[in-house]
């Protein structure tokens, strides 16, 4: 299915992004109709006549297509973010996430030397103002708090030393879910959430034993809709059956018990084998995909360097997450059937990829390839070779610094 992103600015423009697999060729087809020339942020005159028409037209500065795709906040972390600003005023959590995230994105076209401190306290005050709603019956579960919670999570990959905490808005975001009970979407804008949501909940939960569905939760919030025939929703159903498994085992990723004293669950071998089995022909195809991209024929097909960077960045940053849940999947195996050298060779090649991929998405960041930071510290953990842990580490150290330090837009 095609992701769309409608965007309204206050003049009047719109845009629209289309992102779909095509079943006749190798790469999916990426599309910008009527796109918005407007320059970036630092160049734009503003005159609010109040907070809310600040905090409004701000938020929609992140979204425009002139930001590209290195710091392009909807076309990395979902098409949700595009109907958020018709939604602010509503609910102070969402008002102060909105803030939050915005003093975020300002180190991008207006740097300034009290920037982290600016956007620490913003955050804070975010975080305090959210927990205010959670204990409001009448807000805990509305879509503008949970867009809340899906707002602070971005916003928490720009705080430092926050990729190790075992404590994220993830685990408050499957909370919310829990406390809605298994209530269908009330409109399009709640499905959207709702479909985002599964990847952060189902990330987490791999590292993250707080994260505590029952059978019945997971099924309807991870499961639910991805069976498609999209190689990207294949991956995802794959990774939750094996989230799955390592729920019923009682066991998440550890790095610290990685390659030594890590659980044994004889019990789940067959059917981490069938899960792994099943995954395979997905990670050839998505591998095959992104290979047989042309980038100088992309960008004399396209006529649009925005374009072909969409399409190369997508194919890029699919593949990357690809290798992840190969590397997933295969720990699963080695847990339920011990060490099993054809299965630790091919995660050590899964890592040797994942840095080649993230030295050739080094020119989407900070943003466009924030997703190579949890596919690199992966491959920091499973790599047998000294040399190539120690070189996904430090790659994985620099996409964490570019997240967090002062950039300009241009």
């Amino acid at each position: 299915m095609p992701q769309e992103a409608h965007v309204r600015v206050a003049t009047g423009c719109k845009f629209l992004v289309l992102v779909q697999d095509n079943k006749d060729t190798t790469t999916p087809t990426v599309t910008v109709l009527e796109r918005d020339d407007t320059p970036p942020r630092a160049a734009l005159p503003r005159s609010p006549t109040n907070t809310h028409t600040y905090r409004v037209s701000a938020f929609i500065d992140t979204l425009k297509p002139a930001r590209g795709v290195r710091f392009n906040l909807a076309w990395s972390y979902g098409d949700y973010l595009t109907d958020v600003p018709v939604r602010l005023g509503r609910n102070v959590a969402l008002d102060a996430a909105a803030d939050a995230l915005v003093t975020a994105c300002d180190r991008f076209s207006a740097p300034r030397a009290d920037h982290s401190h600016r956007f620490l306290a913003k955050y804070v005050e975010a975080v305090r103002t959210l927990r205010l709603c959670l204990d409001d019956q009448a807000t805990a579960t509305t879509s503008e708090t949970l867009c809340a919670v899906m707002l602070l999570l971005i916003c928490q990959i720009f705080v430092p030393g926050t990729r190790d905490s075992r404590t994220s808005h993830s685990e408050g975001a499957a909370q919310i879910y829990r406390y809605r009970g298994q209530l269908q979407a009330r409109d399009e804008f709640e499905r959207k959430l709702i479909r985002t949501l599964r990847g952060p909940v189902l990330f987490e939960a791999l590292f993250n034993p707080n994260i505590s569905l029952t059978e019945q939760e997971w099924d309807a919030l991870v499961g639910c809709n991805l069976a498609d025939s999209s190689l990207e929703g294949k991956m995802i159903l794959c990774l939750a059956r094996g989230a799955s498994l390592m729920r019923r085992g009682g066991f998440v990723l550890d790095p610290q018990r990685w390659n030594h004293d890590r659980p044994f669950c004889p019990h789940l071998e067959y059917e981490a084998r069938v899960v792994r089995s099943d995954y395979l022909p997905v990670l050839t195809s998505l591998r095959d995909r992104f290979y047989a991209i042309d980038e100088t024929a992309l960008r004399q097909s396209s006529n649009s360097e925005l374009v072909a960077d969409l399409q190369h960045c997508h194919s890029l940053r699919t593949y990357g997450l690809a290798l992840f849940v190969g590397i997933v999947l295969n720990y699963i195996v080695c847990v339920a059937a011990g060490n099993i050298l054809e299965i630790v060779q091919e995660s050590q090649r899964y890592a040797e990829e994942i840095i080649l991929l993230a030295r050739v998405g080094a020119r989407y960041r900070p943003v466009g390839a924030s997703l190579f930071g949890i596919c690199l510290a992966a491959a920091s953990v499973v790599s047998s070779n000294a040399e190539t842990k120690a070189i996904a580490k430090e790659l994985e150290i620099e996409y964490d610094r570019e997240l967090s330090e002062v950039y300009v837009y241009n």
